[in-house]
């Protein structure tokens, strides 16, 4: 039985987070441009500052919570060639092991 389309799972709980901070910042630069809107009226309302500086920043804290994106793995053939190259000078300036059985 479908109880509706918000799934209940971790997953979707934890992407629902950083919309949540997406929504917070940019309501936070709405308020922001009422600030600057009053403020050019001669009638600054210090609120709307106040709150879009902590809606911005309680959006940030919130979009830090998204996991990294997935490799998408369209420059591995460069780093490859970077790690061999790395490999080979290492290799040649790597001092030669002393032979044990010349003396």
């Amino acid at each position: 039985m479908r109880r509706g389309s918000f799934d209940h799972n971790v997953e979707s709980m934890t992407d629902f987070i950083p919309r949540v901070g997406s929504f917070f910042i940019v309501i936070g630069f709405g308020l922001f441009i009422l600030f600057i809107a009053s403020d050019s009226a001669d009638m600054p309302e210090f609120d709307y500052l106040c709150l879009s500086i902590v809606s911005i920043g309680l959006g940030l804290i919130m979009l830090r919570r998204r996991p990294p994106p997935a490799s998408a793995g369209r420059f591995s053939f460069v780093r490859k060639t970077r790690e061999n190259i790395r490999k080979r000078r290492e290799e040649k300036d790597k001092p030669p092991a002393p032979d044990k059985g010349a003396s």
